[in-house]
């Protein structure tokens, strides 16, 4: 859980994420490279500073629409790491 001051932009987002995400990740002893992120397509989560970061770190990207009428997603994640 992070504070978040005013509304949020892709520059907060990337730190929350550093500052937090990769942490925990750590923490339970997890590759980076072993995680997959799944996000929707939410400009700060999709914007250039965003995805130079994860891809710094070999974090994958699943990208889930935020409008989604299938809101099944462990269905959707399953799926995935089935092919």
């Amino acid at each position: 859980m992070a504070e978040v001051e005013g509304r949020m932009d892709a520059k907060q987002f990337v730190e929350i994420s550093e500052k937090n995400l990769l942490p925990s990740i750590e923490e339970f002893g997890i590759f980076e490279k072993e995680v997959i992120f799944q996000q929707d397509k939410n400009p700060k989560h999709n914007s250039k500073l965003a995805w130079k970061s994860f891809d710094y770190h070999g974090i994958k990207i699943m990208d889930w629409s935020a409008k989604s009428l299938d809101h099944k997603s462990t269905e959707y994640l399953l799926d995935h790491l089935k092919y």
